[in-house]
């Protein structure tokens, strides 16, 4: 082989090895790009947003898309192999915490219409899961509570539950846990006290 077959391979070589190393920084900056878009997108990251911004900028709509996942999640690895509705799931939690209820608390703690809470009851106590006891104060209504078959199964819902939410908040440290939860109290105050203020509005 001449010298000048070697420089034509040296210069092949060459070329191979610059546009191979034109594509990987193409992709890279193209990847660039994209976070970089993804993060202006909202601009203002303030739950808020600018006064010509889009509904994704609003704290609303984010909590209500986290909402949903968390919904989906749930009924997918929690709720559907038990065989509960979320509003099923929600009245025996709320028992769970309230012990003996009447109805109306029920239905408060648990936000559910009072109207939908006799068909969830029924099917609970259908399943041996909700008792209803004497009111002593009220001889009119009953109160609601566990069984000890509903009261074994919303530990083992509960225990799911945590390992559910331990997943969804793996990202943060503890520090960053508590400090979230803190402020979704607030916010949940701030919030109630914007609804009481509106007209026909039942908090």
């Amino acid at each position: 082989m001449d010298d000048f077959d070697a420089s034509q391979m040296d210069f092949a070589r060459c070329n191979r090895l610059f546009r191979t190393t034109q594509s990987r920084r193409t992709k890279d900056e193209s990847v660039k790009i994209n976070d970089t878009n993804a993060h202006l997108k909202p601009a203002f990251d303030d739950g808020i947003g600018p006064a010509d911004g889009d509904i994704r900028s609003l704290f609303s709509f984010t909590i209500q898309r986290l909402a949903s996942v968390s919904t989906k999640i749930a009924t997918q690895s929690v709720y559907q192999p038990h065989g509960l509705s979320i509003p099923e799931w929600r009245v025996l939690a709320v028992l769970g915490y309230l012990g003996e209820a009447s109805v109306l608390e029920v239905a408060n703690h648990a936000a559910i219409l009072r109207t939908q809470l006799p068909k969830v009851t029924t099917e609970l106590e259908k399943r041996g899961l909700i008792a209803r006891n004497p009111n002593p104060d009220d001889g009119r209504s009953a109160l609601l509570a566990l069984t000890p078959v509903g009261q074994r199964l919303v530990t083992e819902i509960l225990a799911q539950s945590r390992d559910r939410n331990a997943a969804m908040l793996a990202d943060l440290t503890s520090d960053e846990q508590r400090e979230l939860m803190r402020m979704l109290r607030v916010v949940m105050r701030t919030s109630r006290e914007h609804l009481a203020q509106l007209p026909g509005a039942d908090s």
